[in-house]
């Protein structure tokens, strides 16, 4: 996209897009804000690397996000864990297998058997 664009979509003149470029001024957040409104990738420009957004997953990862957003209290609690465990991610030190006990649950002891 062209600077001229992205100066109008931002609200500012040419001249202040070329030095946001350049990195000889800051955006303000209102310019940030009216960039990302039209759907372009703000993490990407800030920091180089590209957001996963919904839209940007397949078929069932976008389904399972969607209905893990949705679930709450324990039942997120367990999945959490769950996912944690699965992946790898938790190992078995008394460190590692605390979890919060919610409504008198303890999702370690309720996935561990």
């Amino acid at each position: 996209m062209p600077q001229y664009s992205f100066a109008a979509i931002g609200g500012v003149k040419p001249n202040a897009q070329v030095k946001y470029e350049s990195g000889r001024r800051l955006p303000r957040g209102d310019y940030l804000a009216a960039i990302a409104d039209t759907g372009i990738d703000l993490l990407f420009i800030l920091t180089g690397k590209r957001s996963v957004g919904l839209s940007q997953l397949v078929g069932h990862e976008r389904i399972f996000i969607a209905a893990f957003r949705n679930i709450g209290g324990v039942d997120k609690q367990l999945m959490g864990h769950l996912l944690f465990r699965l992946n790898g991610s938790v190992n078995d030190s008394p460190e590692a297998r605390k979890v919060t006990v919610h409504d008198g649950i303890d999702a370690a002891r309720m996935l561990n058997g």
